[in-house]
């Protein structure tokens, strides 16, 4: 089976934010635009984000996994600036239907991390999902949210699992945030196993987008 290389990336929270209205800045909406305005906005940008998708393009993955966050405040008007750069970064998943018929390498995709120890971060019915993994099995898990690189590994009914954290899409370095970047995976499946390399992409200061970090996940 030739290799099959799936991208991921996340947590794009495209920039810049339209304007809301005011009658649209109550409860959450008010803080989360507070937040926007005094801190986030510095910190998620536009070019960074253009320039990760145009990398990531130069690639030529055969499919783009986005595990959200894409909007910031669920403006209504974020939703069609949304679809429209979702449909700039590929075509639409057409594979379910062949699903069945094949011999599939499964890859769930979640937002939220599937352990954390912070009670706004978590997701949580964790501990349900994890239980489900552990009985049926996939292959691998990718999420966002953290907006940080992480590698967790679960047990499943045949073997570790990983399960792999991205950081934003648009973030530049700042904090113990890094970076933008992605990840490409390469599979494919040899002598009746499945093989998976992990390729990271992000953002160097000094040498603008690179290969920053390589692993053979099995």
């Amino acid at each position: 089976m030739a290799a099959f290389t799936l991208a991921h990336l996340s947590d794009p929270h495209l920039p810049p934010l339209p304007a809301p209205r005011l009658s649209e800045l109550v409860g959450k909406r008010a803080l989360g635009y507070l937040n926007w305005t005094r801190n986030r906005r510095k910190y998620h940008r536009r070019e960074v984000l253009d320039a990760l998708v145009a990398d990531l393009a130069s690639q030529s993955p055969d499919h783009i996994a986005v595990t959200g966050d894409l909007v910031n405040l669920a403006l209504e008007s974020e939703f069609p600036l949304a679809l429209k750069w979702l449909e700039s970064v590929g075509p639409p998943e057409r594979v379910l239907k062949t699903l069945a018929a094949e011999q599939t390498f499964r890859v769930l995709l979640v937002h939220h991390p599937l352990r954390s120890d912070s009670r706004i971060k978590r997701l949580t019915d964790s501990a349900e999902l994890i239980a489900l993994i552990r009985l049926h099995g996939v292959e691998l898990v990718l999420h966002g949210h953290d907006h940080v690189h992480s590698t967790v590994w679960l047990e499943g009914p045949n073997g570790a699992i990983p399960v792999i954290g991205v950081p934003s899409a648009s973030a530049l370095a700042h904090g113990r945030h890094p970076a933008a970047a992605y990840n490409l995976y390469s599979i494919e499946h040899d002598n009746a196993v499945w093989r998976c390399e992990q390729i990271v992409r992000g953002i160097d200061a000094k040498s603008g987008l690179r290969e920053i970090g390589r692993v053979r996940l099995f």
